[in-house]
């Protein structure tokens, strides 16, 4: 699997690819120890990345899920420690 590099600027098209760039952004801040968790909420459609954001998620070390909320709207990306 291409590890992808949030750093390295380029045009984004896709909406999709958007939205992983952001999950790996906050996956690589967690392995690298610059935040403990980090929630990103209100991105489009997380779900139809969330396999791939998850294989980057186990590769980095860190713990990857989908969070909704009560109200049953858009589910936040939840990055964090593999709690034993």
């Amino acid at each position: 699997m291409e590890r992808i590099h949030p750093t390295h600027l380029r045009p984004v098209a896709d909406t999709s690819e958007r939205t992983l760039l952001d999950i790996v952004a906050a996956i690589e801040l967690v392995a690298a120890g610059g935040a403990r968790r980090v929630v990103l909420s209100s991105l489009p459609d997380p779900e139809l990345v969330a396999g791939e954001a998850l294989a980057h998620a186990q590769a980095a070390g860190v713990r990857f899920s989908l969070s909704r909320g009560p109200d049953g709207g858009l589910p936040a990306v939840v990055v964090g420690p593999v709690e034993a």
